[in-house]
């Protein structure tokens, strides 16, 4: 996977684990570098629960839902951060 905004920008990183918070309607994906060295964490924010839902079914495949549905639809943040980011543009 490139990128946990989508697209070919990034370094690549691996879906880790996803969490949804249905009152909120954040959806929370972890990365790691395949070394395993590093983690990132992002949130997505006003993810319906279906996207959540499909990307649990898609599994081990729940990056493309993340590739092809939410880091283009969804404003983003790494946890921590207090500013969201609009969604990934794709060339």
């Amino acid at each position: 996977m490139q990128g946990p905004c989508g697209g070919n920008s990034g370094p690549v990183l691996f879906l880790r684990s996803i969490a949804y918070d249905p009152a909120s309607r954040i959806l929370t994906v972890r990365f790691r570098a395949p070394s395993g060295s590093a983690w990132a964490t992002y949130e997505y924010r006003d993810v319906p629960a279906e996207l959540y839902e499909r990307m649990l079914a898609a599994a081990p495949h729940a990056h493309r839902v993340v590739e092809r549905d939410i880091a283009p639809s969804y404003d983003v943040r790494r946890l921590g951060e207090h500013a969201w980011r609009p969604p990934a543009v794709t060339a």
